[in-house]
């Protein structure tokens, strides 16, 4: 897997197995018109004849092979009749629609591994169920180990050359091995999203150095991730790149998923080179590779906010630090919060208020990633 990221085979059922229809997945009809409403994603697709009739031929218990057969009878080629029933099968699948039946089999034997993990004080248990352990996964899960009381409960179960990921006991789907760390990350994330109790959940990188801490803001591309990586080898403390979670009273702890460094960034941060060209390379379900480096990320409390920077890369430009604003700070971080599972509270807002005013506040414009870390440096140890 290490550097290269080809796309996975699917081959996690036989034309003989059964399936089920999975949890929170319905099946409606309005006269000859049909689709499948599925809870987990939000979305209504309407199927055509041949998928409606394919459908209710698996969802009866009809193995696939049979159900190509009754293809067959109504007209197709065999040939044709197998390849709907098998491209229907992997979408269906893979999406979490539905999941083999021999998949409870595989949860009702002892987990080969299990991995507790605290989430700002939420706690998550995943259960990796046979086969190797997947690429990527301890990589990705070692600065979340921690206890705290189970809220969400991940099983990984082994089938063909990929793996089953359920959340809550409803599948999220069949991911290949380059696939499913990322597709955990993002479960986790959403599980963490609707845990959360108090304050809210923004989207940044969280630093910390000479006491002092730093929210790296800025839009997909800006950089967060390598200009973390950056200031890591700088001296700084990396707490998160990716999501930050803000109390009621305006403090600030960072989630501290590994870093995630997207192609073309994997050269950009020479003194980690070869930690990097060693880690494996994963697929996002948006066709992104890339590559989590978990050991550069450590925990910490919460704690007050000492800068705000917003990040914008420009190709060629040079490295300019700009004062902004503390109302159009506040503004960025809001816009940039995750979506929580209650609203944001005035008292919240006036809480961050007495925060940012303690705060230096700047934009960040840069090409040169080196020439970034020393303006910031610079602001930061003063």
């Amino acid at each position: 897997m290490v550097g290269h990221s080809e796309a996975p085979s699917f081959k996690p059922v036989r034309a003989t197995d059964i399936m089920r229809v999975a949890d929170a997945v319905e099946f409606i009809a309005f006269g000859d018109r049909t689709a499948l409403f599925h809870q987990g994603l939000q979305q209504l697709v309407e199927l055509n004849d041949t998928a409606s009739l394919i459908w209710r031929g698996l969802a009866a218990g009809e193995r696939p092979s049979a159900v190509s057969a009754s293809l067959a009878l109504r007209g197709a080629r065999q040939d044709h009749a197998a390849q709907f029933v098998e491209e229907a099968l992997e979408t269906w699948l893979r999406g979490g629609w539905l999941v083999p039946d021999a998949l409870a089999g595989g949860l009702k034997a002892p987990a080969k591994s299990v991995l507790n993990l605290s989430i700002l004080d939420v706690g998550f248990a995943v259960l990796i169920h046979g086969g190797p352990t997947p690429d990527g996964v301890v990589e990705l899960l070692t600065p979340l180990k921690g206890d705290a009381p189970q809220k969400h409960r991940f099983d990984i179960v082994s089938s063909g050359d990929g793996y089953f990921l359920l959340v809550d006991d409803h599948s999220r789907g069949w991911f290949g091995q380059n696939e499913l760390a990322p597709a955990l990350k993002a479960a986790l994330t959403e599980g963490l999203t609707q845990s959360i109790a108090e304050g809210f959940l923004a989207h940044g990188a969280l630093l910390e150095a000479s006491g002092r801490r730093l929210f790296l803001s800025g839009a997909p591309g800006a950089g967060k991730s390598t200009l973390a990586l950056a200031l890591v080898g700088a001296g700084f403390r990396c707490l998160s790149d990716d999501i930050v979670h803000v109390d009621p009273h305006g403090r600030m702890k960072g989630a501290p998923f590994a870093l995630t460094l997207k192609r073309g960034s994997w050269s950009l941060a020479p003194d980690f080179s070869g930690m990097i060209d060693a880690l494996p390379i994963h697929r996002r379900a948006d066709g992104r590779d890339v590559r989590y480096a978990g050991a550069q990320v450590t925990k910490g409390a919460a704690g007050p906010l000492s800068a705000f920077i917003t990040l914008e890369r420009k190709e060629g430009a040079g490295t300019a630090l700009e004062p902004m604003s503390r109302l159009d700070a506040l503004r960025s971080l809001l816009e940039g919060s995750l979506a929580p599972s209650r609203r944001i509270s005035a008292a919240e807002v006036k809480a961050l208020c007495e925060t940012f005013a303690e705060a230096d506040c700047y934009g960040l414009s840069y090409s040169n990633l080196q020439d970034a870390v020393t303006a910031i440096s610079g602001l930061i140890h003063g």
